[in-house]
C-alpha cells in the first residue's frame, strides 16, 4: 500500500516539475529580439493582445527595419537612362 501510494506521489511530483519547466521555457517568450538594431516599421498587434504561442499560423506581430541604409528605387523614363548616376557618385 505504501509503495503504491509513494509511486502515485512521484508521479505528481513529476509531473508538477514538467509543468513549472514548460512554464519557465514559456517565460522566455515574452521578450522578442530582432538579430539586427533597428525601428519598428508597422505593428499589426495591439498592446495587450493575446498572443498564441504555437498556433502555427506564423502571423507576424511587427516589421523591424534596418534604417541604417535607404535604399531608394525611381522609374526613370529611358530617354534619361543614358544620364543617369547613383547618388553615391554625386556626394559633395
Amino acid at each position: 500500500m505504501k509503495n503504491g501510494d509513494f509511486a502515485a506521489k512521484a508521479a505528481i511530483v513529476k509531473a508538477t516539475q514538467a509543468n513549472v519547466e514548460r512554464l519557465e521555457v514559456m517565460e522566455g517568450f515574452k521578450r522578442i529580439t530582432a538579430p539586427f538594431s533597428g525601428t519598428v516599421t508597422q505593428r499589426t498587434t495591439d498592446v495587450g493582445a493575446l498572443i498564441n504561442a504555437g498556433s502555427g499560423k506564423g502571423l507576424e506581430l511587427f516589421v523591424v527595419s534596418d534604417t541604417h541604409k535607404l535604399r531608394l528605387y525611381v522609374s526613370v523614363p529611358q530617354n534619361y537612362a543614358a544620364s543617369d548616376h547613383p547618388w553615391h557618385h554625386r556626394r559633395r
